[in-house]
């Protein structure tokens, strides 16, 4: 169970059929990190723990800045710059 407010967002895209209603396909996309020096895309909780973690090293003044920071925003300002932010889909699912 997560506590607190999620950094990296994350949503489910549903494609129905527009005539009947019916489910056509779903999708999951969620906002992550993706370290170019080892090739892996990290999961969300490792994503959120790496941006927190460079979040409270910072002094509280810094802190406060980064309050409401897109994921974005801290992988370019206080991670390395081989971790960047991508948008992953994920569990695609098509109906028969």
């Amino acid at each position: 169970e997560r506590m607190g407010k999620r950094l990296c967002d994350s949503l489910l895209l549903v494609a129905k059929d527009e005539d009947t209603g019916s489910l056509l396909g779903m999708v999951g996309l969620e906002v992550t990190l993706f370290d170019k020096s080892i090739g892996n895309i990290l999961s969300a909780e490792k994503s959120e723990l790496m941006m927190k973690n460079a979040v409270a090293s910072l002094g509280p003044k810094q802190r406060r800045e980064y309050k409401d920071a897109s994921v974005q925003e801290i992988a370019e300002q206080l991670l390395s710059p081989d971790v960047t932010s991508i948008c992953c889909l994920s569990n695609l699912a098509v109906s028969p």
